[in-house]
């Protein structure tokens, strides 16, 4: 009777140590997961980033010839 007591006990563990590997297993599949969609969703951020730079400089450009016209109207306006 003891016998089978010790080995109940045993099949027991035996179950929990199955559900624990399959848990771990599954945590570590979603973690790889996640750790896939983080690494993408960095490099869109940092596309994102790149052209809002490029829009930014040519923003600044379009600042600096706006300005550029202005001061030569003003030349042309103070000509007439």
């Amino acid at each position: 009777d003891t016998k089978q007591g010790v080995m109940d006990s045993v099949e027991k563990e035996r179950a929990k140590a199955e559900e624990l590997e399959k848990s771990y297993s599954q945590l570590t599949s979603e973690l790889e997961d996640a750790k896939r969609k983080e690494a993408k969703i960095m490099r869109i951020a940092g596309e994102h980033e790149q052209r809002a730079d490029i829009l930014e400089s040519q923003l600044d450009s379009k600042k600096g010839a706006k300005e550029s016209l202005e001061k030569d109207n003003e030349k042309v306006q103070m000509l007439e």
